[in-house]
């Protein structure tokens, strides 16, 4: 058995996990890789593997048995917008209740140890239903020039969907965060997680799509801009402006990057010549880009 502490890494055959596995190899940690392989690949395999779903608390069990695991990150979650509005239940079975059984097995193994947070919201201000960072986050670690430094939620500049990191005022890397959070019960959750769930499936559209395009103007809504200048349903290559919501463009499969630039593109041309607003993107485009 391997002297080396073992990290659970829960996805770890998917994209963003089998990368951690490979930087805890490389660091001189023992990945475990615990995949149920719903989207994850085999070659992407490193270090010993566990099949199993996060649910099933007898494989959780074996695995922190097995392995003497250290700590855990945990990065088996489901992520699809438009799916998680189809089927509901799929997402707060595999991300909530998914969530909790690990949580139980780490407290039965006596593992105390969680990395468990997006980046991506503390990078961008993530927020939705009247809530985001600023309103529940204490601080964060990120990793500058000048090594691991703390900076508080006044110190990250949040504003709408945007930071001091999106800013590109400080170059680092979020490692982890401190978040304000309140006790509730799983009665008042779950129906907090219904009515949530049946809004979306009502105002957004199923199918793939990156959620919200265009950041909302102060005192509008790019969608309702969006579909009074007439664009909804406007379709270049397999990309589409939904019908449903004007905010979202569809991939309606093998979509290329250049189609998605286009109807961007087509969009605030539009947007700004009928209505004087200039809308600015919620995503980023990462890469080369001619614009």
């Amino acid at each position: 058995m391997s002297t080396r502490p073992a990290i659970l890494v829960t996805g770890g055959a998917g994209y963003i996990g089998s990368h951690c596995c490979r930087a805890l190899d490389a660091a001189g940690y023992r990945p475990v890789c615990y995949d149920n392989f719903s989207t994850g690949h085999q070659s992407f395999v490193t270090g010993a593997l566990v099949t199993g779903d996060i649910a099933d608390k007898a494989t959780l069990a074996r695995a922190f048995a097995e392995h003497n695991i250290v700590a855990v990150m945990h990065f088996a979650a489901a992520s699809l917008v438009g799916e998680s509005m189809v089927d509901p239940q799929k997402y707060y079975l595999n991300n909530l209740a998914g969530t909790l059984a690990l949580l139980d097995a780490m407290r039965t193994a006596g593992c105390r140890r969680l990395v468990f947070s997006s980046s991506g919201a503390v990078y961008g201000n993530a927020g939705a239903f009247g809530g985001d960072m600023t309103g529940n986050m204490i601080w964060a670690e990120l990793l500058t020039e000048n090594g691991r430094e703390k900076y508080t939620v006044e110190q990250m500049g949040y504003g709408y969907r945007t930071s001091i990191l999106k800013h590109d005022e400080l170059d680092a890397v979020v490692l982890a965060a401190e978040l304000r959070l309140s006790n509730s019960t799983r009665e008042d959750v779950t129906v907090k997680i219904e009515q949530f769930s049946a809004h979306r499936k009502t105002t957004q559209p199923p199918g793939a799509s990156m959620g919200s395009m265009f950041k909302n103007p102060p005192g509008d809504y790019a969608g309702r801009l969006i579909e009074a200048c007439g664009l909804k349903g406007t379709r270049i290559g397999n990309a589409e402006i939904s019908p449903v919501h004007g905010n979202f463009f569809v991939n309606h499969a093998n979509t290329k990057a250049d189609d998605i630039l286009a109807l961007i593109q087509l969009v605030q041309k539009t947007v700004r010549e009928q209505q004087g607003v200039d809308l600015e993107l919620e995503i980023e485009l990462i890469g080369e880009w001619d614009v």
